[in-house]
């Protein structure tokens, strides 16, 4: 048999088997698994953590929304908030518990609270909210990376040569050139250089705030 037909006849018993599955799983959400989390978990959510953590609060922070099941398994940037029947693979047991993380961030859930999360978790945290055409993502795209990059401060700096402009001949270094080249760009003229005695003044006024006195004038001088 054609190989390629053996993977599509694979791929439609797949398909097949799913679908008894994702309605044996719908089914399994019994009157009594609804009931203890619209009850217990959906008021507490709905309390303590929409207001950050879902789509129609003030964000979804961290990259989680709790304000549906499909949001829950997926998860935020530090992985999955819920795994169903493992607390200890639950982000969401880990943060309500203010381990690594702390969710009320202020104060902790009341013990019988956390009791009722620990038997959610435990019993497959049965869930009826379904997502409603709001998508959450949770992880930045390659877009994003690549718009980010066209930020100046993660471009590498370029050197580019000063231009010739009339103040050439004031100019003495390299940063002289760049200098006189924003003074013709902004139509400015360069003052003229300081004598010595204005000079002295001006450094020893900025270094220590007092003036140089005569003998120290003189000697500048006669070396500048």
């Amino acid at each position: 048999m054609n190989r390629d037909l053996v993977r599509f006849l694979f791929a439609i018993a797949m398909v097949a088997r799913s679908v008894p599955l994702l309605a044996e799983e719908e089914q399994s959400l019994s009157p009594e698994a609804i009931q203890f989390f619209e009850s217990k978990i959906r008021p507490v959510l709905v309390e303590h953590c929409y207001r950050c953590h879902s789509t129609d609060g003030q964000g979804v922070r961290g990259g989680l929304a709790v304000d549906h099941r499909d949001a829950l398994l997926a998860g935020g940037d530090s992985g999955p908030a819920i795994v169903p029947g493992k607390l200890d693979d639950s982000i969401l047991w880990n943060a309500i518990n203010h381990r690594d993380y702390r969710m009320p961030p202020k104060n902790k859930l009341p013990d019988s609270v956390l009791d009722d999360f620990r038997k959610w978790i435990e019993m497959g945290a049965p869930d009826p909210r379904v997502k409603t055409g709001v998508s959450v993502h949770s992880k930045v795209t390659s877009e994003d990376i690549k718009q980010g990059k066209e930020f100046w401060s993660f471009k590498s700096p370029k050197q580019t040569p000063p231009r010739e402009s009339k103040f050439a001949g004031w100019a003495q270094t390299e940063i002289d050139r760049y200098i006189a080249q924003g003074w013709e760009e902004h139509e400015l003229t360069p003052s003229e250089d300081a004598d010595a005695s204005t000079l002295l003044r001006r450094i020893y006024l900025d270094l220590i705030g007092l003036p140089p006195d005569l003998e120290e004038r003189e000697s500048f001088a006669r070396s500048y």
